[in-house]
């Protein structure tokens, strides 16, 4: 399994690999091709990548004949860390599921019981970039309910991830 984009130019990371020596279809950014399955990471944020992570379960319950070893889809060109993406393949673990393997850097998010909560720097012009820390790099605060959310001008900004 590899991060694409929803166009399947898959030119770059593990994309790119999965086109050359496993069969991923060029113009072809969502599901099953070859030896590979396809999940767009590139059109926005995590929330949007949810849907078809869940699609892929799905499919991978029909086709339990198959192994399914994923990449950690979006930590690459999409931009986004593991302890943003982990959380949406938490089922297959939970759900005891043999045939999809994930990376050992999903399973230590797993076992460490990681918050669903990532915070981001603000950059001047609005964009948001992760910021991996355990507490709020501003107020040191371990929830979200911490003083960002009161502070507008503030350099940080704590963000909750609904998985």
């Amino acid at each position: 399994m590899f991060g694409s984009n929803l166009q399947g130019y898959h030119g770059g990371g593990a994309a790119r690999f999965a086109h050359e020596h496993f069969g991923a279809v060029w113009g072809q950014g969502v599901g099953f091709y070859g030896q590979s399955y396809a999940i767009p990471t590139m059109q926005g944020g995590v929330e949007t990548i949810k849907p078809y992570v869940d699609n892929f379960f799905q499919f991978a319950k029909m086709h339990e004949e198959l192994d399914f070893l994923v990449t950690e889809i979006g930590c690459g060109i999409a931009g986004f860390t593991p302890e943003e993406i982990a959380p949406l393949f938490f089922r297959a673990i939970e759900d005891d599921m043999r045939n999809v393997y994930l990376p050992e850097s999903f399973y230590e998010i797993w076992e460490c019981g990681a918050s669903r909560e990532v915070y981001y720097k603000v950059c001047e012009c609005g964009a948001l970039y992760p910021y991996k820390k355990e507490n709020c790099p501003y107020c040191g605060s371990d929830t979200i309910r911490c003083q960002l959310n009161k502070d507008k001008d503030s350099a940080y900004k704590a963000v909750r991830v609904e998985i």
